[in-house]
């Protein structure tokens, strides 16, 4: 076993992380690299001796350079219209509400929580985790730029006190608030009262190795108090449900419920049309199939390999006039700094319309930010200036089933694999798909089955 599939394997064995996906392969070895110059080590067998297991400092320095972290207050608007909903109804207990933000990075989603909850004059204690140390300091610190609030209700700026460049959250709203170290490959927090009212865990497993994410979404569906419930990003792919779990609709969008006799959500289930829906937003029967993998770098997404697609049906459209912008955005969305890569990709769509490539990254940058409605207005632009860019097509599907619009999404499905299959037939040869391509189109042909 090589170095690099040595350093993948203790990462997905000691923190359930999947080297190849979202560019974490890069990042990873950089830094291996970095610190076999900065150690004076004779090789990356070396460095990685020093791994000695998942407490290691030297594991936990390679954990915070790689982790992503990137998360803003008050996002994903939809989904916290469902957590009103579960804070104002959720059965008190006699306590304080017991909620754990998994992966809660450098905090914003849990004092997001908490000022909802100050506001419904709900009491609340919650517990935010994360791998990632330097984010869990910014966490503890609770200071934030610009970037961070800039979707922040005015409602809620009375909690917040501007020092220098920064916004400090008013101390009185953290006292019901704590942060610490957490590995969801480990045994989870355990809750006051031995059960978590609500688990928060967006666009956290989406990184982790198959295997592991079974494990740890059976883990946090199994630390849930009867009656509790677990919520999940809205791009992420859920796995066969844990049987004490139920999928139901709170505000249009989907929780999952511990199942308890009597226990009703605070608003009724949506009616599904029997589908079987892989997205967590839209309706559903059961849950099943693969978990698509993010692309290695963000310059495979829409070409990974110029000869594996057909020529594109506008082959005379104008490139990108600014290749540079392009590939600055496309390091940073492998970086996972989603906003600074979408006003890059906007400014060539700008730029020039007909650049279906640019409108393409677009499309799935939204959609991995949730803003699911402008995602689907670039991915389709992108599809009538390329009609056969079935990357482009595979987002567009997942768009329309996050938004429940199901039989939309059965046509773009069955559009992915008939490209698909008319690219390999132009290209037969083995390399004609990476890996998470292969992933990719065994979901589109499940699903394309209806």
């Amino acid at each position: 076993m090589n170095p690099a599939q040595e350093l993948g394997r203790l990462l997905a064995d000691w923190a359930g992380i999947e080297m190849a996906r979202g560019g974490i392969d890069h990042s990873a070895l950089a830094h291996v690299e970095r610190r076999v110059r900065e150690l004076g080590l004779p090789s990356a067998s070396d460095y990685l001796r020093l791994l000695s297991g998942p407490k290691a400092s030297e594991f936990q320095a390679l954990v915070d350079a790689i982790t992503v972290t990137y998360t803003w207050f008050f996002r994903d608007a939809p989904q916290l219209q469902a957590i009103i909903a579960l804070l104002g109804e959720l059965p008190a207990h006699g306590r304080p509400l017991q909620v754990w933000v998994a992966g809660c990075a450098t905090g914003e989603d849990v004092y997001s929580l908490a000022l909802l909850a100050t506001e419904l004059a709900r009491p609340i204690e919650i517990l935010g985790t994360d791998l990632n140390g330097r984010a869990l300091a910014v966490a503890e610190s609770g200071a934030y730029g610009a970037f961070a609030v800039r979707e922040l209700p005015t409602r809620f700026s009375r909690y917040f006190v501007r020092v220098g460049k920064h916004w400090r959250i008013d101390p009185a709203l953290r006292k019901n608030v704590r942060f610490e170290r957490g590995n969801l490959v480990e045994a989870p927090p355990v809750a006051a009262g031995g059960g978590w009212d609500l688990i928060l865990c967006r666009n956290v497993l989406i990184y982790f190795v198959r295997e592991q994410a079974h494990a740890a979404f059976e883990a946090l569906a199994g630390s849930l108090r009867r009656g509790g419930y677990l919520l999940v990003g809205s791009s992420e792919i859920v796995f066969n449900v844990p049987s004490d779990l139920e999928p139901v609709y709170i505000a249009d969008r989907l929780a999952f419920r511990h199942g308890a006799a009597g226990a009703r959500p605070p608003t009724a289930p949506a009616r599904t049309n029997g589908r079987h829906s892989l997205v967590p937003s839209a309706p559903t029967a059961r849950w099943e199939g693969p978990l698509p993998a993010l692309p290695t770098s963000a310059s495979e997404v829409t070409h990974p390999s110029r000869s594996d697609l057909p020529t594109p049906a506008l082959a005379a459209a104008p490139s990108s006039p600014d290749l540079p912008d392009l590939q600055r955005a496309h390091g940073l969305l492998d970086d996972g700094a989603l906003a600074e890569a979408l006003e890059l990709y906007l400014a060539a769509v700008a730029r020039e319309p007909s650049d279906a490539e640019a409108r393409t990254y677009a499309g799935i940058t939204l959609y991995l930010q949730s803003n699911i409605e402008q995602a689907i207005v670039q991915l389709r632009a992108a599809i009538l200036l390329d009609s056969n860019s079935w990357v482009a097509t595979f987002y567009l599907a997942l768009c329309y089933e996050t938004n429940g619009l199901t039989e939309l999404a059965l046509r773009e499905y069955r559009r992915v694999v008939a490209l698909s299959e008319r690219a390999t037939r132009a290209a037969p040869s083995p390399d004609t798909l990476r890996p998470w391509h292969a992933d990719l189109l065994a979901l589109a042909k499940i699903r394309a089955r209806g």
